[in-house]
């Protein structure tokens, strides 16, 4: 008696195949890894820039200077900035760079390499006019080296003929600081090999006891630095510059095979199981 049911083709049924979720599996995690490593290298956050003193952001100051990066011979120097000036900030930020313009009579267009010189910005310990005439009393528990090394320094000199001139004598930091809101901040340059500049925008404020800078400058070779130096009431014009510090643009050698570890032994656990 002939079957009246589907006649079959003699084909065996398809097996699925075990690499293919596995396949599927190490794709997407391998997108994954590059989505991560391209937003890690592009995504920034919006940079907040003042200026301090607050009362010259938009107005040539009354002053002109030069120190400390002007000054042929080494010098250490200290420049106390007001709380008040970076008010707007409310939550820890990073400052990431400084900038200062040329004065508007005095300055001039440059370009010059500093040989050897080193920032620190901390959490001034006294507040400008109340700066103690010992460098080391001056500067704060976290006290950050941002720059150490050759520098170049240069100006184009642009802006209003009377000025202000532009911020455009920049010095990016190499190592961020971890700004606190409420603090005063400390300046702290030592420039062991002098060099040239051009003279800076600069405000003189009086005081009738104490100043909102401290120098020593020491014109005689052995140079050595005293522990205490001369407190003025002139000080720069300066721009800071706060935001997140941009991440690597890519990802650590350690955590990077740690990913891709983690993705091979997801594989095999993945295979696995299928294999069961």
């Amino acid at each position: 008696m002939l079957s009246t049911g589907p006649i079959s083709s003699g084909a065996m049924p398809r097996r699925p195949d075990p690499t293919r979720n596995l396949v599927r599996f190490q794709t997407a995690a391998l997108c994954a890894v590059m989505l991560i490593a391209f937003t890690a290298a592009t995504v920034r956050t919006g940079a907040q820039v003042l200026v301090s003193p607050g009362s010259a952001t938009s107005v040539e100051g009354s002053q002109n200077n030069s120190w400390p990066f002007d000054g042929y011979f080494p010098m250490q120097y200290e420049q106390a900035y007001s709380a008040a000036d970076f008010n707007s900030i409310t939550a820890p930020e990073y400052l990431t760079s400084i900038a200062f313009r040329p004065d508007a009579a005095y300055g001039s267009p440059f370009t010059s390499t500093l040989p050897d010189i080193r920032i620190s910005i901390s959490s001034a310990v006294y507040p400008p006019f109340s700066m103690s005439a010992n460098f080391a009393d001056n500067i704060g528990a976290d006290n950050t080296v941002v720059y150490s090394g050759a520098l170049t320094l240069s100006s184009n000199f642009t802006g209003p003929v009377n000025g202000p001139k532009d911020f455009d004598i920049t010095i990016p930091f190499t190592t961020p600081f971890l700004y606190t809101p409420g603090s005063n901040i400390l300046m702290y340059v030592e420039d062991f090999g002098g060099g040239t500049a051009c003279s800076f925008d600069a405000v003189y404020t009086y005081s009738p006891s104490k100043g909102q800078r401290v120098f020593d400058y020491p014109q005689v070779f052995p140079y050595q630095y005293s522990p205490t130096g001369e407190i003025s009431a002139t000080g720069l014009v300066t721009q800071f510059t706060f935001g997140t510090p941009p991440p690597p643009a890519n990802p650590e050698p350690g955590s990077l095979g740690l990913i891709v570890g983690l993705i091979s032994a997801a594989g095999m656990l993945l295979k696995r199981r299928q294999a069961r």
